[in-house]
């Protein structure tokens, strides 16, 4: 598997800075090209190019909880407890999927890789203020 597969696609990485994500992170995207620069302050200074959080399986699998209350679809306010099921294989990609309560309530984000799974989760949870970053 390489690299690219292991990391968030820049698109999602540029939502997820936009949405408030902390640019820490192992690797980052520069001009489309990744880097691992073992500090951020040290691939800044090299240039004035936007650098943006290329977030790996592992930082992203941190940031999104294993647990969540997601409401009803069909609009009722009560919610139910959901658990997170990781790397669902699909027939174009990946899917992170929280089930729980009943198939009305259960959600997926899919994606070309797992990464991206995750990182569409993440983007979904933040974006319907399920979840807020710290």
């Amino acid at each position: 598997m390489n690299l690219e597969q292991q990391v968030c696609s820049l698109e999602l990485a540029k939502r997820l800075k936009e949405l408030g994500a902390k640019q820490e992170s192992v690797t980052y995207w520069m001009d489309g090209d990744l880097y691992f620069p073992g500090n951020l302050g040290i691939l800044q200074k090299r240039t004035d190019r936007e650098v943006v959080a290329a977030f790996t399986v592992a930082e992203l699998e941190k940031m999104v909880p294993q647990e969540i209350n997601l409401p009803f679809k069909n609009g009722k306010k009560r919610s139910h407890n959901h658990w997170r099921v990781i790397g669902k294989p699909r027939p174009n990609g990946y899917a992170a999927r929280y089930i729980g309560g009943n198939s009305i309530t259960n959600f997926e984000a899919r994606g070309d890789t797992f990464a991206d799974s995750l990182a569409a989760m993440l983007v979904y949870l933040i974006e319907n203020k399920l979840i807020t970053l710290p």
